[in-house]
């Protein structure tokens, strides 16, 4: 199924979350208001979000574990398609 080019910040992460089934902070660093979008989606249409330990690098190649929030997809959002 082709879906259009997104238009909006919300249309962009949902349409990263139907291709990889999840998407975090690190898909989206630099949008702003990445996770005002997954509350709007969590509070639209009734999605799951978890807590996951994410290898991250800074700029400088230094590693660390870090907590990400990660916005998934589930059944209830599968209808809407």
């Amino acid at each position: 199924m082709k879906l259009p080019p997104p238009k909006t910040t919300k249309q962009e992460v949902l349409l990263t979350l139907i291709q990889r089934g999840e998407v975090s902070l690190m898909d989206f660093q630099k949008l702003h208001g990445f996770r005002t979008r997954c509350s709007e989606l969590v509070n639209d249409h009734g999605l799951k979000t978890e807590t996951k330990m994410l290898l991250a690098k800074n700029k400088y190649g230094r590693q660390s574990d870090t907590d990400f929030t990660v916005l998934q997809i589930g059944i209830r959002l599968l209808r809407f398609i």
